[in-house]
C-alpha cells in the first residue's frame, strides 16, 4: 500500500515527502544523530554537555519546522545562539591563534566533530531553502549557523588538549 510519498507533520497535515521543509528537517534529524554518533568518541566532560544540550536543542527546532504550517508549541529565541557563542568564547580561550586553515583530524573525537560540522553546514543550507517558502524564524537561522562554528571549535578544543597539533593544507606553488 505504502504512503505514496506523503507524510504527516504535525497536526496531521499531509505534505510529499520531497518538499523542502521535509528535507530540512531529515537534514536536522542526521546532524543530531551524529552528534551522537560523536559523543561516543569525545569523551570530555565540557564537550559532552555542551553536545548534549545541543541534541535537546536541535529536536526542538525539528518540531518547529514540523509545525511551520499550524500552531508552534515551542519556542526558540536568540538565548541558544547566545549560549553557543558563550561556549565558542570559552574554549577559544585556551586555544592558539588560529592562523591557517586546518585539516579535519587529529584525536577520533575531534573527526567526529569536524564531520559533524559539515553536515551541520548543509542542514543549515537546507533550512534555508525551506525558508524561501516557510516561516522558519531568524534564530533557527543563527543558530545553525553557530553550531557549525562550535563543532569547528570544539575540535580544535579537544585537540589541543590532548597535545595535538593541528595539520594545515599544503599547496604547490604556482
Amino acid at each position: 500500500m505504502g504512503d505514496k510519498g506523503f507524510t504527516n507533520i504535525l497536526e496531521g497535515k499531509k505534505i510529499p515527502k520531497s518538499d523542502e521543509i521535509i528535507d530540512a528537517i531529515g537534514q536536522i534529524d542526521e546532524l543530531n544523530a551524529y552528534i551522537g554518533i560523536s559523543l561516543l568518541s569525545t569523551k570530555d566532560d565540557y564537550i559532552d554537555a555542551e553536545l548534549k544540550r545541543i541534541q535537546n536543542e536541535l529536536f526542538t527546532i525539528g518540531t518547529l519546522l514540523a509545525s511551520v504550517a499550524g500552531k508552534k508549541y515551542v519556542k526558540f529565541d536568540s538565548s541558544y545562539s547566545e549560549k553557543l557563542e558563550s561556549s565558542i568564547h570559552l574554549m577559544e580561550k585556551d586555544l592558539p591563534q588560529l592562523r591557517n586553515f586546518v585539516l579535519p583530524g587529529g584525536s577520533v573525537g575531534s573527526a567526529h566533530l569536524h564531520y559533524a560540522r559539515t553536515i551541520a553546514r548543509r542542514a543549515e543550507r537546507s533550512v534555508l531553502i525551506a525558508a524561501k517558502k516557510y516561516e522558519v524564524g531568524e534564530s533557527v537561522i543563527a543558530y545553525l549557523n553557530r553550531i557549525s562554528s562550535f563543532l569547528f571549535v570544539a575540535a580544535l578544543y579537544l585537540n589541543n588538549k590532548h597535545g595535538i597539533n593541528e595539520a594545515n593544507p599544503k599547496y604547490e606553488k604556482v
